[in-house]
């Protein structure tokens, strides 16, 4: 719902207005990070877009590392757990 006053802009006018704002207020733009896990034999397969892989040890208080490599990047278990997100860009 627009106010009456703003009435008048096209579509492309709201769309370079709000993308004006964005690029004001440095928020993130383009489509948001994935991250895909599968397997293949004993490997762990994580596919990423968006950002820079991560791993920590444990979810809470933990060391985000970045981790070196493209995608997809296969992964060996050599631990009970790990934890890896995408760090947007």
């Amino acid at each position: 719902n627009w106010n009456p006053d703003n009435a008048y802009l096209t579509e492309d006018g709201k769309n370079l207005l709000f993308n004006t704002i964005n690029y004001a207020i440095g928020a993130p733009s383009g489509a948001p990070p994935t991250l895909s896990v599968g397997r293949e034999g004993a490997d762990v397969v994580l596919t990423f877009a968006g950002g820079t892989l991560q791993s920590a040890d444990a979810i809470t208080g933990g060391q985000w590392a970045d981790q070196p490599g493209a995608t997809p990047l296969r992964v060996q278990p050599t631990s009970a757990r790990k934890f890896y997100r995408v760090r947007g860009n």
